[in-house]
């Protein structure tokens, strides 16, 4: 952040979601075909594990903590497999 910026935004207290369709929820949460091998491989691993969906969750939490994720400003270039 190198400047301030004032801005003015307003609450919509009784704001009412359209409802989530189950087949929303599935296309959110796919992954496109033939992609992200490695990510497909952790999520089967886990489902095959005999884990609950709560469990698959605190899993994935927990690798996301433990991990040495970082956030950058200057990323470098990706390639092949990015998630």
């Amino acid at each position: 952040v190198r400047e301030r910026y004032r801005y003015r935004v307003d609450s919509f207290v009784r704001y009412k979601a359209i409802r989530t369709t189950w087949e929303d929820i599935q296309r959110g949460l796919a992954l496109p075909e033939g992609k992200h091998e490695r990510a497909r491989a952790m999520a089967l691993e886990w489902r095959q594990s005999g884990k609950s969906d709560r469990q698959i969750v605190d899993t994935a939490l927990a690798y996301f903590r433990q991990q040495p994720f970082y956030y950058t400003l200057t990323p470098p270039v990706l390639t092949g497999d990015k998630v």
